[in-house]
């Protein structure tokens, strides 16, 4: 403006703690005696505006002199209106607590007494943006050294984890005394749960954990509960008294079908349950999947039944079962469970007598794992 000597580059900055703290009182800040100095056409010709009581102006050399570093954030989209890529938003406030403070997996902590919150990832490569902020109100004193972990747990997991060796460790940031740490990662179909951690154990601190995910939720919410809660339903039926994992990894030996396979396992459990992807090969399929299941006693079967994926109608290929006695039967190694498969028994051409199933013992194997434990806290 004017004589070229005293003309400014100007930056706009806000301050997300508004004017109550740090706010920039120097030349070009909003009263001060170098905005008073121009009128309103100029203020309107120059683009000086303010949208709320956090914006600020100030001179680029101003800039330079006064802040040692630049963090660039990203805006997500979150309109849903918006024709380009949006993003889904899931804001969480919770706080760290004497008892709730279990420290972090870099300092040998117990990182899974922490909060904890479950997400849902169903689209592959699912872009995640993580923010993890405390308390503007905090001073720097005041302020924890904290980070995040990120683990892949069972898909049909509802409850807490108690055990990190049951959890595939997917990511983890270095610890920082910051006001806010960042993280950004893209993941795959899965069900995972999501930590913020203190560094040392017992700390006690407010925090705003954000998450945004693009072009698809990930169904994010906080795990309170450790087990399954007692309710009505267990005045008329027992309550869950054996935690059983079982890790589905593969089954060998398992019939061709003439037309190909695709083999997915099905498994079983009150009249429900998951579903396994189907593996690579039709006669040899893997899957590596956990799952958890909380029973009574009086439950005694979790059932698997593999099946082929078809236009129409999916093909059966074989079933086996897990019966109580085998819930604590060789710890934690590999158990291989009987397939059985279906033989038609032809019921000699009578109308009265159709042609029947039953059961045969196939030359094939479902290899698994199982550990159970009569400690719901402990799985």
């Amino acid at each position: 403006r004017g004589d070229p000597r005293r003309r400014h580059r100007f930056v706009r900055v806000r301050n997300p703690a508004g004017q109550r703290r740090g706010a920039w009182r120097g030349p070009w800040s909003e009263g001060s005696s170098e905005m008073a100095s121009l009128s309103d056409a100029e203020l309107d010709r120059y683009g000086f505006a303010y949208d709320d009581d956090s914006d600020s102006w100030m001179s680029l050399a101003d800039l330079f002199e006064n802040f040692s570093e630049l963090i660039v954030c990203r805006v997500h989209n979150l309109s849903v209106l918006s024709m380009r890529n949006t993003w889904h938003e899931a804001v969480f406030r919770g706080s760290w607590t004497e008892w709730l403070s279990g420290g972090c997996l870099e300092k040998g902590g117990r990182p899974l007494t922490n909060p904890q919150y479950m997400l849902d990832v169903t689209n592959p490569n699912l872009e995640l943006d993580i923010s993890l902020s405390q308390r503007f109100e905090a001073t720097p004193h005041d302020l924890v050294s904290m980070g995040l972990l990120l683990v892949k747990v069972e898909s049909n997991r509802e409850y807490r984890a108690h055990r990190l060796d049951f959890c595939q460790v997917v990511h983890h940031t270095a610890c920082s005394s910051a006001q806010r740490i960042t993280l950004g990662l893209h993941l795959e179909p899965g069900r995972y749960i999501l930590l913020p951690c203190t560094e040392i154990a017992s700390q006690e601190a407010f925090f705003t954990l954000r998450i945004y995910s693009r072009g698809a939720s990930c169904n994010a919410r906080e795990l309170v509960a450790d087990q399954p809660p007692a309710s009505l339903c267990f005045a008329f039926t027992a309550y869950p008294e054996v935690g059983t994992r079982v890790l589905v990894l593969s089954a060998r030996g398992l019939p061709r079908l003439v037309l190909g396979a695709n083999p997915y396992c099905q498994v079983f459990f009150e009249g429900g349950g998951p579903r396994l992807e189907p593996g690579p090969s039709p006669t040899h399929p893997e899957w590596n999947e956990p799952l958890v299941f909380y029973r009574r006693t009086d439950q005694r079967v979790i059932a698997f039944e593999i099946r082929s994926e078809r236009a129409v109608v999916d093909a059966f290929l074989a079933h086996g079962q897990i019966d109580q006695d085998e819930w604590f039967k060789g710890g934690d190694g590999v158990q291989e469970l009987q397939l059985y498969g279906h033989r038609q028994v032809s019921g000699a051409g009578s109308p009265m007598r159709p042609n029947k199933t039953e059961r045969v013992r196939l030359a094939a194997k479902l290899f698994v794992q199982i550990f159970s434990t009569n400690d719901l806290l402990y799985i």
